[in-house]
Formats: C-alpha cells, structure tokens, sequence
C-alpha cells in the first residue's frame, strides 16, 4: 500500500475516533446532568501537563523565560496535591532543549515524549493515547499554545479531570474545569498574574482572592562553594537571546558597571551563558582597566543551577528582559529591567519589577510587526531598527539605546533604598 494510501486511511480513522469521541463525551454529560465529580486533593496521585508547545515551523518558541514564568503555578499546584506526582508531555524539540530544566527547576517529576507538534502522524498520536491510558492520570492541564494536544486526548486518555481553556466548540466538550480568563477585564490582555490565578482556581488550588508574587519559585541545589561576603552584591546580565534583541547597549551597560562598582561596599556579578562569555568577558575588561580597584566578576557560563546559585546571592538583578531576569525574579529579587521593543506587560505585575522604557510609540506591542522588505524589524514609521542581534555589528532598537544610564542607575538607587532602607545612604552618594 502506498504512503498516500497510508496517511489518508489513518486520518480517516481519526476523524471517526475523534467523531466518536465527541459522541460519547456530548451523551456521557448528559446522562450525568452535571461536570464530573472533582476528586479530593489527597486522592490525586498523577497530574500531567500538555505541553506541546515547540514546532519545527517556530524553534524559537517557547524561551526559557517563557517555561519560568510557569513555575509559580506548577508550584501552586504541586502543595495542592502533595501526593501527585507532575509528568510534562511534550514535543522533542522542546525537550531535546529543556528536559533538564523541566526536571531539575521545573517542579516537573517526569516527561513523556509525544510527536512534533503539527507532525502528521495519527498512528503514533494513537499510540501515545495507549501510553497515557497506561498511567491513569487523575488530571490533565493542558496549555493554552499546545498544538495537536488538546483535551480530546486527555479525554480518550481516560483522565478525568481536564483543566484548560476552551479555544472552540469541540474544545468545550472535553473541558471539564474550565479556566475563566477574560478577554475583556480592563482593556488589557490578561497577564501572567492573571493567567496564574484563573489557572490555579480551575485546577483547584485555594489561593484565596489573589495569586501573590513568586516569591521563591525556582528550585535549585546550593550545593556550590562560595566565598562569604559582605556588601551591596548587584547581579548584571547584558546578554539575551540573539534571534530577537531586547538589549540594552554594551556600551551603556559599561558605564553602569563601572557607576555601580563605586558605590560604597558594592560588587558587581555578571551572569550570563556560554555564548555570551566574550562580550562579558569584554566589559570586565573595560571597567577594571578604567578602574582597577573595581569589583566585578564574571560569573559566566557554566549550568543553570551555577546561574541560579549566583542570582540567590545577589540583593539585586539588573539586566534585560531574558531568562537570567525571569530566574533572579522567580527567586524573589528585585529586577531592574531596561525595555524596549516589547514591554513588560504580560509580567510586571508578577514580578518586583522596576521597568526603565523608552518613549517611541513604535514600542508598544499593537505597533510590533514581523516583516519589513523581507526581514524580520519592529515595525516603526521612522526607523527600521533590526530584529535579530548581531554581535559582529551590534545595533540596537531606539527605544533601548536612548534609555540612558543615568535612568537605569536611578532605578537601581530606587531598588537598593526600598531593599535596604538606610544602608542605601553610601550609594546615594554616588
């Protein structure tokens, strides 16, 4: 039989399984007369999350700041039921680049791999359906952007209780806790601090009138030596993903380091990843040749657990809106954040968040747009500032290169006063 034979006659029989799945989910309700009983929290011994959130199509969705901005409720979840264990369910592409987050500071126990995302694959959908029916799940979060993994598989799984958002009609068949986010509230879109709070309730967690921030939602092993020491110990990351540049200029974060390191008692810590190490290396080098009794140490490269370890011991993050930000935040730090291009709507709330932002109009989000003459740019009736970041010639949005130091340096004043109260009297005369 031919591979086209093959395919049309395995989304044939999904369509029935999905016809039939749709039947008797419709007739199942209605012979019961209301939503499924929800089960104590002491009876749940496995929650699952769906997640397949990567495809080939778009490798750079989700980032890891992304997949961190969802620890508070998978924490919130996981005191909720202290007997449950929490598998993700995801794509390859998404676990080939975070199954060691997931497992290690994801609150996650354990992953179970499902097809590509948008993968036109019925037979192996199926047989992860059989897989899930396997482990009898107790409940099923499935997340907004999962593609191909919606709550008719949690419903043919066999899991009973399914928490998600009803995107369409036949979405709301298999919805059973149904998560009330509105579109509407306010004239925003909602944000994290929304999303987590209608999330938690629908997942039956008691949070009270409010999700509070973060506090401390990113769990790491302090097992790393360190020499103890005393003073104002500042985290700096001037770094971020290149395929999209959010970045403050080097050159600013030069001369903040260089202000920060003369401030009475102060040190500065700068973080960042492996492909970032030259430029910080670079910057080092810059402000202890200006001035060689600064303290400055790069911190650089090395796992996510080193990363996390050098946040917690930090009073203070300054950096750009990126994964080392959402960590240092999730960690209960207060953030100094320069924006720029897309603004810290979605997570200010959350977080203890002083944003620095660039006035332009063109960087609000409603002006954003993905293609000009066939690049990717910010959309901008003036400027055509670039979407990618290239460290070979660096150039930066307007929004972020005209935010000056001075402001970020006052914002950072601002974070040490309210943090340290009177201490912050040296670094006021700075």
């Amino acid at each position: 039989m031919s591979e086209r034979w093959t395919a049309a006659i395995d989304a044939l029989a999904w369509r029935t399984i999905r016809a039939a799945a749709i039947g008797h989910a419709r007739a199942t309700e209605a012979i019961a007369g209301a939503r499924e009983r929800r089960s104590r929290p002491d009876q749940v011994r496995k929650i699952c999350l769906f997640a397949a959130i990567a495809n080939r199509d778009n490798p750079h969705v989700p980032g890891l700041g992304d997949l961190i901005s969802k620890n508070l409720f998978l924490k919130l979840l996981r005191q909720a039921y202290p007997n449950a264990r929490l598998y993700c369910v995801a794509g390859p592409n998404l676990l080939r680049r975070y199954r060691d987050f997931m497992l290690k500071h994801g609150y996650i126990d354990e992953v179970v791999e499902c097809p590509e995302p948008g993968a036109r694959a019925p037979r192996r959908w199926i047989a992860l359906i059989r897989t899930l029916r396997r482990q009898r799940f107790d409940l099923c979060v499935i997340d907004p952007s999962s593609t191909g993994l919606r709550a008719i598989q949690a419903y043919l799984s066999g899991i009973r209780e399914r928490v998600g958002v009803p995107l369409d009609p036949v979405e709301a068949v298999f919805v059973n806790r149904t998560v009330a986010l509105d579109f509407a509230q306010a004239g925003r879109f909602p944000d994290l601090l929304d999303s987590t709070r209608a999330f938690a309730e629908a997942a039956g967690v008691d949070i009270g009138l409010h999700v509070p921030g973060p506090g401390r939602c990113f769990p790491y092993v302090a097992d790393e030596a360190h020499e103890q020491r005393r003073g104002l110990r500042i985290a700096v990351h001037i770094g971020g993903d290149a395929h999209w540049n959010r970045r403050w200029p080097l050159t600013h974060y030069r001369e903040l380091c260089a202000r920060l390191c003369r401030i009475d008692g102060a040190g500065v810590v700068l973080v960042g990843g492996a492909s970032e190490a030259a430029e910080i290396a670079s910057l080092r080098a810059a402000v202890i040749a200006a001035d060689p009794a600064a303290d400055i140490h790069d911190a650089s490269g090395g796992s996510l657990n080193h990363m996390a370890a050098q946040l917690d011991r930090a009073d203070l993050f300054v950096g750009n809106d990126s994964a080392p930000m959402h960590i240092a935040a999730a960690l209960g730090k207060p953030v100094v954040v320069p924006c720029g291009p897309i603004g810290p709507e979605l997570w200010q709330r959350m977080y203890a968040a002083r944003v620095v932002r660039g006035e332009h109009a063109c960087s609000r989000p409603s002006a954003f747009s993905l293609q000009r003459h066939g690049q990717r740019q910010f959309s901008c009736a003036e400027f055509h500032c670039p979407y990618a970041y290239d460290p070979r010639d660096p150039t930066y949005p307007r929004c972020l290169s005209d935010t000056g130091v001075q402001q970020v340096f006052d914002a950072v004043l601002d974070s040490v006063a309210a943090r340290c109260g009177a201490n912050a009297s040296a670094a006021s005369r700075c």
